[in-house]
């Protein structure tokens, strides 16, 4: 798979122009609209099938309805929607105080959580051990033939584990306290 380079994600901008434009046409509502904050694309699958919807500011009544509006909207084009929620650092914090992670698949037409919620903060004891498996089949979808390597099956599964995206987010958490001048930079 290839990764998106700073120059490529200028084109989401771009993209979001026309979806504007044809907005404040009146060609179609914005509610019925939805770009996915990161999503894997396999070869020339005309849908992603994992899409990631992130929420620092935005509800998490909003990030479960982008969710419900990408997977029912692609009806089953898209395999997996995984949600990340982060509460937003009130006056005197410098941590974020309450996030979770929660993966969304389809079934029967419906978008429906798949297993339960996994707290990241406050850090549970099996925080280590947090992780979320996605087959290749969901991640390749119709293109698994095309670009999975012999001896892999579409069952078998990749990790992604959940640490690595509290390290980020601490990282992410410590510049935008920097930035807000709430913390020195050292």
């Amino acid at each position: 798979m290839k990764m998106a380079t700073q120059m490529h994600g200028t084109i989401a901008s771009w993209a979001m122009v026309l979806i504007m434009a044809g907005t404040n046409a009146g060609a179609f509502g914005l509610d019925r609209t939805k770009t996915p904050d990161m999503a894997i694309v396999p070869g020339y699958h005309f849908w992603p099938t994992v899409v990631f919807e992130f929420g620092y500011t935005e509800s998490y009544d909003d990030l479960k309805a982008d969710v419900k509006l990408l997977l029912e909207g692609s009806a089953g084009g898209i395999i997996k929607a995984i949600l990340i929620k982060l509460e937003p650092i009130r006056q005197g914090e410098t941590n974020i105080q309450k996030w979770f992670v929660e993966v969304w698949h389809l079934v029967d037409g419906y978008a429906k959580k798949d297993g339960g919620r996994k707290n990241l903060f406050p850090p549970p004891r099996s925080h280590g051990m947090q992780k979320i498996e996605l087959t290749l089949g969901d991640i390749l979808g119709d293109e698994f033939g095309k670009m999975a390597v012999d001896g892999w099956g579409e069952d078998a599964t990749l990790l992604l584990q959940l640490d690595s995206l509290w390290e980020f987010i601490n990282m992410a958490t410590q510049h935008h306290l920097i930035e807000q001048g709430v913390l020195q930079q050292g």
